[in-house]
Formats: C-alpha cells, sequence, structure tokens
C-alpha cells in the first residue's frame, strides 16, 4: 500500500463513519481497531496509523 493507497482507505473509513454516524468508539468496537488508532483517524492523523489496521478495517465496514 501506497502513500495514496493509505490516503484513500483513510478518506474511505472517515466517510463511511460520518455516514453511519460512528465515534471512534462505535468504529473501534465494530472493526477491532484500537481505540487510538479509531481516534487518530477520525480526528485527521490516520496516516499515524498501521497499514495492516487500515486494510482491516476497510474491509470490515461498508461501502
Amino acid at each position: 500500500m501506497d502513500r495514496t493507497e493509505k490516503r484513500d482507505a483513510i478518506t474511505r473509513i472517515r466517510h463511511a463513519a460520518e455516514q453511519q454516524g460512528l465515534n471512534a468508539g462505535d468504529l473501534a468496537r465494530m472493526t477491532g481497531l484500537a481505540p487510538g488508532h479509531a481516534r487518530a483517524i477520525l480526528s485527521g492523523f490516520g496516516s499515524t496509523v498501521p497499514r495492516d489496521a487500515l486494510d482491516r478495517t476497510v474491509t470490515v465496514l461498508p461501502e
């Protein structure tokens, strides 16, 4: 996953969370993502989240 793919994954996660009204806690519970990673993604610091965590999260969330 290059930088562009990582940014796209973050955008997809944020968009899905916004569409479903999910906060960081909801996102963490729903996907198994660490709460700190969920907060990082939703607050604009998703680039600090490991790639495998992003991949796992994208596959769990609906489009």
